[in-house]
């Protein structure tokens, strides 16, 4: 978990929602949340959708790099929070299909 003890949450919250204003119609969807990664450290998890034409084959290794770059970037992470970035990446279509309300 993220503390206020270490972390301004309404700043990094507003830092995240700026960046993703930035994606653009690639990511249909942005999710997001905190929480302590497999070796324990302190982390965001960002789950992405992406449109249907970028995920398709030779289309999404582009797309996808272009929006962790994005985000890593814009937020910084590690030197402006000290939380490690992790990300995921579903299509719209397979988000429909296989909805699960941790994806969400």
């Amino acid at each position: 978990m993220v503390t206020g003890a270490f972390v301004n949450r309404k700043q990094l919250e507003a830092d995240i929602q700026q960046a993703i204003s930035k994606l653009g119609p690639e990511a249909h969807q942005v999710f997001y949340r905190f929480e302590d990664d497999y070796t324990g450290e302190p982390s965001i998890f960002f789950r992405i959708v992406l449109s249907d034409d970028r995920a398709e084959p030779g289309r999404h290794i582009e797309a996808t790099d272009r929006i962790m770059t994005l985000l890593l970037e814009e937020i910084d992470p590690i030197a402006n929070w000290g939380l490690h970035a992790h990300f995921s990446f579903r299509s719209r279509a397979e988000q429909q299909a296989r909805f699960d309300p941790n994806w969400a």
